[in-house]
């Protein structure tokens, strides 16, 4: 399950994985001084399974260590999950041999089996021998594996390289529309300063349209009042012509 959080590892790939590290293990270690030990019962009991540990490989347990190991190193908080042979029995993932080695380990890991007994070595041949037949379709997995993580790796790549593209656009847009904005605010500006000009000629019109009236006006006053003037100048004397006399 961690596999697949972290990894995206399908739980098939990850079982077989699990066998060929577990068989391994105890493959290489045949002869040597050793010890199964189940990280549950570790857990439950850390001074019971330490203890166990430190018999089987002939090792001194300092009990305050033990303590200090206890408080300050084992944290139950950090115990995500917890499996047992039944669940294994209803994952339909689970191969038939991760079930017998898992049974196996249990066996080893309670005591009721030990790590010398003579059927562990024929166990282990078998396992050694189903897991060499499962070599190729184990290359092939890691072939394929590789090659997702290839092209995973490359769809990465590329959603980021759009992310920038996106982010580096939505960057532009905004600029383009503050400058469209300031651009819209002086045609707005401009305009508001073209109507205040049309209302000045249209007024500047108007007054030249009411002094071309005022000076019709003055010039037919001043019509009249020459015609006037010529009229009196008729009438004043000395300035009338001499009438005409009949010769006698």
């Amino acid at each position: 399950m961690s596999l697949a959080k972290r990894d995206g590892i399908d739980r098939e790939h990850s079982y077989l994985m699990w066998l060929e590290h577990v068989i391994n293990s105890l493959a290489r270690t045949s002869g040597a001084r050793r010890v199964v030990v189940d990280y549950d019962r570790l857990m439950s009991d850390p001074a019971r399974e330490l203890g166990r540990v430190a018999r089987q490989l002939g090792l001194p347990l300092d009990t305050t260590l033990l303590r200090e190991f206890q408080a300050q190193f084992l944290d139950e908080r950090l115990r995500n999950t917890q499996f047992g042979p039944q669940e294994l029995e209803r994952d339909e993932a689970c191969p038939a041999l991760v079930r017998e080695v898992y049974a196996t380990l249990l066996d080893l890991a309670a005591d009721r089996m030990g790590t010398d007994d003579p059927r562990l070595g024929a166990l282990l041949a078998r396992w050694s021998a189903e897991l060499d037949r499962l070599q190729t379709a184990l290359v092939l997995v890691d072939k394929c594996l590789l090659r997702l993580a290839a092209a995973r790796a490359l769809v990465g790549e590329r959603e980021g390289k759009l992310a920038a593209l996106a982010k580096l656009i939505q960057e532009q847009t905004a600029l383009f529309q503050r400058s469209l904005a300031g651009r819209d605010e002086q045609i707005a500006a401009a305009q508001g300063q073209v109507a205040e000009r049309d209302e000045h000629i249209r007024a500047l019109q108007q007054t030249v349209c009411d002094l071309q009236l005022q000076l019709t006006d003055m010039r037919r006053d001043a019509a009249a009042l020459d015609g006037v003037a010529k009229c009196a100048a008729l009438l004043e004397p000395g300035t009338r012509e001499p009438l005409s006399t009949a010769s006698t």
